[in-house]
């Protein structure tokens, strides 16, 4: 490997004028220089070139999987808890009226009054599409934003997480944290229907989730790399005999 790199680094030294007959040359070099290599010297090359791509995609495959088996597991537990808290104070949205100031009040304490405030940096409650109807950041109760992807899915039913993914106007307070934050949608229904009358969304401190997922992403790379490096070992011990 080291001798082509050599020859390809010469190769494109030469000057620009040379044209196709100084690519057809740089090629012959290369070509030369391969075969005066071994048989088990060309196929453990080809065979690295081969199986690297493959395995480095194998493994970005499972990283991908394992984060979004353990951030949804994370996600439904904690969709769940939080929606023991906020589904009674919503419920006038069922019988098509707003809600309640006293609510909106008793929504927006719930970080500082209850147990959510030990695992929940904010939540905002949307109402018809886009609206932000209730709010541990008081600030945003009445604004409108454009529904990200994750909402728009909300509305249609699906539990929706996302981890450490804050690309969203109004996720800006929660970005300039710093803290790695789970951001979840649950759509809120009325009581014994159905129908979906709101959608939460919460970001939860997901400190012990990174490190979890950090660990399991460390150790999916380790066995892909073990693997392909017993592949690679197997097929060249095969070829040098």
């Amino acid at each position: 490997m080291t001798e082509i790199a050599a020859g390809i680094v010469r190769s494109l030294s030469t000057p620009k004028h040379v044209g196709a007959h100084g690519v057809w040359g740089r090629f012959l070099r290369i070509r030369n220089i391969w075969a005066t290599w071994s048989l088990a010297r060309q196929f453990a090359t080809c065979a690295t070139i081969v199986l690297l791509p493959a395995m480095t995609l194998i493994g970005l495959w499972v990283s991908s999987r394992i984060q979004q088996s353990v951030t949804h597991s994370a996600a439904t537990s904690a969709a769940l808890y939080m929606e023991n808290f906020i589904e009674p104070l919503i419920q006038e949205l069922a019988i098509g009226g707003n809600i309640s100031e006293q609510n909106v009040v008793r929504l927006s304490r719930l970080l500082s009054d209850t147990a959510l405030g030990n695992k929940i940096l904010t939540f905002k409650i949307w109402v018809h599409g886009d609206i932000i109807a209730a709010s541990s950041r008081v600030d945003l109760i009445g604004q409108r934003f454009i529904p990200s992807a994750g909402l728009l899915r909300a509305w249609q039913g699906e539990v929706v997480s996302e981890f450490d993914h804050l690309k969203d106007v109004e996720n800006q307070f929660e970005k300039d944290t710093g803290i790695p934050l789970l951001e979840v949608y649950i759509p809120i229904r009325a009581r014994g229907a159905e129908n979906i009358i709101a959608v939460g969304e919460f970001y939860e401190r997901a400190e012990d989730l990174q490190a979890t997922l950090i660990k399991a992403k460390l150790g999916s790379w380790l066995v892909v790399a073990a693997v392909t490096l017993s592949m690679l070992s197997a097929l060249f011990a095969i070829v040098r005999r």
